[in-house]
Order: C-alpha cells, then sequence, then structure tokens
C-alpha cells in the first residue's frame, strides 16, 4: 500500500533540514510527523542524480550556516600526541597513585569535554522546557476535554 503523496512545502522542508542544519532523517521524520521512509525517499530522489540541485518547483537551499565542527584540528592533534606518548612510554603495570605519575591531558581534550558538556546541557535544558510546554498543554487538554464530557453528559438525554 502507498502512502499518500507529501505537498511541496513539506518536501522543501525535509531538504532544508538535512541540507541547511544537518538534522539526520529520523530527527526530521520526528520533526514535521512524518515517516522516517518518507524522509529517506523523499531526500533520496532529490540526490537521485548527485546534483544536489532542487527538484523541479522546489526552493533552493539557502546558503548553509557555519558550523563548529565537533573535532577541531587541535583535538585531533592531540590526542594524535597521546597515542604516540603511549605507545613510546615503557607500560606500567599497576594504578597511578600519585598526582605526578598522572599524564597530562592537552588542553585540547579538556575544551572539547567543557565544549561537550555545555552543548549536552543545552539540549538538556531545551528538554526539559519542551517536556513541561506539552504537560502543561495536556493539562489544558484535560480541561477542556472534561467541559465537553460534561455537556454531552447533560445533552445526550435531553433532545430524545
Amino acid at each position: 500500500m502507498k502512502g499518500k503523496k507529501l505537498d511541496e512545502e513539506t518536501c522543501q522542508q525535509i531538504i532544508n533540514l538535512w541540507m541547511n542544519y544537518d538534522y539526520n532523517q529520523q530527527k526530521i521524520a520526528d520533526t514535521l510527523g512524518v515517516g522516517y521512509s518518507t524522509v529517506r525517499r523523499t531526500i533520496s530522489e532529490y540526490t537521485e542524480d548527485g546534483s544536489h540541485t532542487p527538484p523541479k518547483g522546489m526552493l533552493p537551499p539557502a546558503e548553509k550556516p557555519e558550523r563548529k565542527p565537533q573535532i577541531n584540528e587541535e583535538f585531533d592533534a592531540a590526542v594524535d600526541q597521546m597515542i604516540e606518548e603511549s605507545k613510546n612510554e615503557d607500560t606500567k603495570k599497576g594504578t597511578l597513585d600519585t598526582k605526578s605519575d598522572t599524564p597530562n591531558v592537552p588542553d585540547a581534550v579538556i575544551q572539547a569535554v567543557i565544549d561537550k558538556i555545555e552543548t549536552l546541557s543545552a539540549v538538556l535544558s531545551d528538554n526539559l522546557l519542551t517536556i513541561k510546554k506539552m504537560q502543561q498543554d495536556n493539562e489544558n487538554l484535560r480541561s477542556e476535554l472534561a467541559v465537553l464530557y460534561g455537556w454531552r453528559a447533560e445533552h445526550e438525554g435531553a433532545e430524545n
């Protein structure tokens, strides 16, 4: 069974979120309330010839905002340095007991961890606000339903 055809606006939103905001296909599906396979098919049709040009009638993508890479060159270099040092270092038996035995962690690694903590904290905060709003919306819906159920109960027998 084939699903209903997407309207042009939804197709544009799928492509826009995918190209300009780096949403993955599952996040697009969740955001727009469409099926994952629909998103995958739309993106596949869009990129079918590899040109990344919008299909007929579709708006061209907005200029992609500059993104800070998750792992930068400094971080890569620091990790490579740590790996190299660990290869060159004699293998130590047991655990490190004193601060002087603890290897120095490059500043780039520490900063990457701090950045990740800040990013995850922001996402968590946004999620909590979304949950709070959804809970309030549900309470409003429950109140409205209670009124409607009450009205229906009062008027069901009156018209017969």
